[in-house]
């Protein structure tokens, strides 16, 4: 019974082996060019250059991130899935937006994705996804030319979601002038609030006989100096959620 009971354990493990797959070994970004993540080393250095300063404008403007990256291989994991699984280890786009893209090239599978977060599902529907991938990459990575594919497509994804951003502000109620009015007189009347007390704060000093008082008024920009690093130049995922739309497809 008990060698029965392990050939039967036995079996059982190699029937059920060829369905476990590991998970996809997913890659950390680099957070000195996180708009473009060029891990299959197929975009010129240029091209990198205008990818990364592109997507830190965009997020400037609109705190949505658009993500580029190229991979060798799939190891044949779908491309769906990888996408979407690195889109949420990456944290792409706000957390409270979930406003992320994920453009990914696969380059020896001859596949490309383009993944969306909820937040923009509007402004790129899986349709108009599909079209950018066939209309703007395919046609350039057909040619071996990665990085002009990728430029193309990443250059139409900024202009859509900055035309969505524009759309929602020219929306937006218009603030009332009187509401305007009120507020400017308030910081006029701060204003002068604070000018009374330094003029009572320095009358009161001298006529109380505290002139003789000698002390430095200068202040230390050490920590100002300390902090005013290229700290600019880095970035990371805002911690964004993919909403598994988008589209793929294989040239």
């Amino acid at each position: 019974m008990k060698y029965m009971l392990i050939c039967i354990l036995f079996a059982l493990q190699l029937f059920a082996t060829p369905y476990v797959q590991a998970a996809p070994n997913i890659p950390e970004p680099n957070t000195k060019q996180f708009y473009i993540q060029d891990f299959a080393n197929v975009v010129d250095a240029n091209t990198r250059v205008q990818i990364n300063t592109m997507g830190k404008e965009l997020r400037d403007k609109t705190k949505a991130q658009v993500v580029a990256v190229t991979v060798k291989s799939l190891d044949r994991e779908n491309i769906a899935e990888y996408a979407n699984l690195m889109f949420r280890k990456w944290k792409i786009g706000e957390k409270d937006l979930n406003n992320g893209i994920l453009i990914l090239v696969a380059v020896d599978d001859r596949k490309a994705r383009i993944e969306v977060g909820y937040g923009l599902e509007g402004a790129l529907p899986d349709a108009k996804t599909g079209r950018i991938i066939r209309e703007k990459m395919f046609p350039n990575f057909k040619e071996n030319k990665f990085g002009d594919g990728i430029l193309s497509a990443y250059t139409e994804i900024n202009q859509i979601i900055l035309n969505e951003y524009n759309h929602n502000k020219k929306n937006a109620p218009a603030v009332d002038e009187d509401e305007d009015d009120i507020v400017y007189i308030i910081v006029i009347l701060i204003i002068f609030g604070i000018v009374g007390l330094i003029i009572f704060c320095i009358v009161k000093f001298f006529f109380s006989g505290g002139g003789g008082g000698n002390s430095s008024s200068g202040y230390s920009s050490t920590y100002y100096d300390s902090h005013s690093s290229s700290s600019d130049d880095y970035d990371s995922g805002g911690g964004g959620d993919s909403g598994g739309g988008g589209a793929d497809d294989s040239w």
